[in-house]
């Protein structure tokens, strides 16, 4: 995982986003569940997306580098 001691990270797409989801399971996200979540005031189905630290480690793509990361700590919760 990009932020040590994370033990998974979540990824709610929209269920019509098809390029988005076929993104997340390449990089090892499992699908699993389906939720109407609100969206401009309306009911919209979304997916959930799970990836463990344990997928991510067998999926990991070498040479990938998060520039200027730290003014964005705060923002996820990480700082």
């Amino acid at each position: 995982m990009p932020f040590p001691g994370a033990t998974s990270s979540t990824f709610w797409p929209l269920r019509r986003s098809t390029a988005s989801q076929r993104v997340s399971l390449r990089l090892g996200y499992a699908h699993e569940e389906q939720q109407l979540l609100a969206r401009r005031g309306e009911p919209t189905p979304h997916l959930r997306y799970r990836l463990t630290r344990e997928a991510w480690q067998r999926n990991r793509f070498e040479g990938i580098e998060i520039h200027n990361l730290e003014p964005c700590l705060a923002l996820l919760g990480a700082a």
